[in-house]
């Protein structure tokens, strides 16, 4: 009898560790799949002015907007070149790989910054409000959305806004939308073309697609 008792504990043993170990992640497969999405650190070279922690950002994400840096010298903004020439922006530039943002500052303390509004016509969430300073280029910021419409750029007045061009004075950039329509294509059998969302009034053939 004591084998027989022997027996039965080794098997209940068994059973509990299988128990347990059904619910732990499974290196091998099966279980949990860990996020293996890469982190970079994004670095902040401010060139003499306060300092700038880093951040760590997942492949794909966004930066975080850090308070400017001071220094004698006036702020202008963050570049993604030891340049300074391309601008940084915290709303559409994605992290890819380990990155370092550049600070570029503008001689003397009291120089003319301008404020640039976003006016997104009630639709969609306003962008933040820029504070450029003269000269310097406004940061391009994400698209916005409007049901049933497509977003065709931000204009100053009838003028597209052309952001490769300094600012000069205080603006206020307003969304410009068109109505959108949907076209489908019937090939009467033939290869399946899926449907398009284009501006009304456009002009759509199906070899474009």
């Amino acid at each position: 009898m004591a084998k027989k008792r022997f027996l039965f504990g080794a098997l209940a043993a068994a059973l509990a560790f299988g128990t347990l170990t059904a619910g732990c992640d499974n290196p091998s497969g099966g279980g949990t799949t860990p996020d293996t999405t890469a982190a970079y650190t994004v670095t902040f070279e401010v060139d003499g002015g306060s300092a700038v922690s880093n951040q760590s950002i997942q492949e794909g994400g966004t930066v975080t907007r850090p308070a400017d840096p001071t220094k004698a010298d006036t702020f202008d903004n963050w570049y993604q070149d030891a340049d300074k020439t391309i601008q940084w922006s915290f709303d559409t530039d994605v992290v890819t790989a380990d990155t370092t943002l550049y600070a570029k500052w503008a001689a003397g303390e009291n120089l003319t910054r301008y404020t640039v509004t976003f006016d997104t016509d009630g639709w969609s969430t306003a962008p933040a409000t820029q504070s450029i300073l003269a000269g310097s280029k406004v940061a391009r910021p994400a698209d916005p959305t409007k049901s049933g419409h497509i977003f065709t750029g931000w204009y100053n007045g009838i003028t597209a806004w052309d952001f490769s061009t300094g600012v000069t004075g205080a603006v206020t950039l307003k969304v410009k939308w068109v109505e959108a329509v949907t076209v489908t294509f019937n090939t009467n059998g033939g290869s399946t073309i899926a449907d398009v969302t284009v501006p009304n009034g456009s002009e759509v053939y199906p070899d474009q697609y």
